[in-house]
């Protein structure tokens, strides 16, 4: 079980299907329903280990959400980015580490669907890299875990 700190303004549907617009896409059920009970936040634990990445694993240090405080909290703000850095992909982001490397959901066929890492700032920053994390938005959050000592 995961705790949420700084949780985001309370989202209604109308908040949601106006994200999907914007991202002409469709967001998973587990996404929206998170979305809608949190709004983007800190977890805790925010351990999760990145198949595939050298020096995984690596830190959840923000969940995004719509709105928030902090510009590069907000799902939009970094879908800007993501867009740029990652132009053969469609990606939306939902997360980010201490790096400012982010999480997103991979969108095939309009629908958002599993999660991957965007390594933007670390190990191959000349070259992004995606590495596959989780099938879906609830199985990531499944696998937040603490740091072992």
């Amino acid at each position: 079980m995961i705790d949420i700190g700084d949780k985001g303004r309370p989202l209604s549907a109308e908040d949601i299907e106006e994200l999907e617009r914007s991202l002409d896409v469709t967001l998973p059920e587990a996404y929206r329903s998170f979305l809608l009970s949190t709004n983007g936040g800190r977890p805790w634990p925010d351990i999760v280990d990145v198949p595939g990445l050298p020096g995984s694993p690596t830190d959840v240090q923000v969940l995004l959400g719509i709105d928030r405080d902090i510009a590069s909290e907000n799902i939009l703000w970094r879908a800007e980015f993501i867009a740029r850095d990652y132009p053969a992909q469609r990606l939306v982001p939902v997360g980010s580490d201490s790096g400012g490397n982010c999480f997103c959901l991979q969108v095939r066929d309009g629908i958002a669907s599993n999660v991957v890492f965007g390594d933007l700032y670390g190990w191959n920053a000349h070259i992004p890299s995606l590495y596959a994390v989780a099938p879906d938005f609830a199985t990531f959050l499944s696998q937040l875990r603490a740091l072992a000592s």
